[in-house]
């Protein structure tokens, strides 16, 4: 009787132990993520899959578009940049007037990044019926290079723990060539 109360005792000790261990683990470490392409790099919660899209200018000029993302339990986070043909002229405006089309336009401000111009924006975009995600969206250009950091969470589950992993995504970028500043 004795050994089997023990054994009890020991076997509730080792699963409470596992249980409360569990619950104080910090979170996992995020992958940085350098483009050589993009010359940036950026945080991700993990690996980042890698993809390419072949754009088509309104000059019928072909250009290669690469994109970054990933996503955990706070949203997807998304990056893509492309370099334009010289031909072509990218307009801020005219980037921020087209997104408008994605959703309900909540806030937009002007930024810089390495002392380039850009704006953030963020939207309310409906989904399937009850569905409602918040979309946050950053959008610059140095030199002819266009950035966008996208992330993108159900409204169901936003939280200030999920607008700090964001913010973590959105102030991780850095541009890594030198002919450029980092922030």
């Amino acid at each position: 009787m004795k050994r089997s109360t023990y054994c009890l005792v020991t076997s509730l000790l080792i699963l409470m132990t596992a249980t409360f261990t569990g619950g104080f683990q910090r979170s996992p470490e995020w992958v940085t993520h350098t483009s050589a392409e993009g010359r940036y790099s950026v945080l991700f919660p993990e690996q980042p899959k890698l993809t390419t899209q072949e754009l088509t200018g309104p000059t019928e000029q072909k250009y290669t578009q690469y994109e970054a993302g990933s996503q955990d339990s706070g949203g997807r986070y998304k990056i893509k940049h492309f370099e334009h043909p010289a031909t072509l002229v990218y307009s801020l405006a005219k980037i921020r007037e087209n997104l408008k089309a994605v959703g309900e336009l909540l806030s937009t401000n002007e930024i810089t990044v390495a002392g380039a111009p850009g704006f953030e924006s963020r939207f309310l975009i409906k989904g399937d019926p009850g569905d409602e995600y918040l979309m946050r969206v950053r959008v610059f250009i140095i030199q002819r290079r266009v950035y966008t950091l996208t992330h993108f969470v159900n409204k169901r589950v936003d939280s200030p723990a999920v607008a700090e992993k964001a913010d973590k995504f959105f102030n991780s970028f850095k541009v890594v060539d030198g002919n450029y500043v980092n922030l």
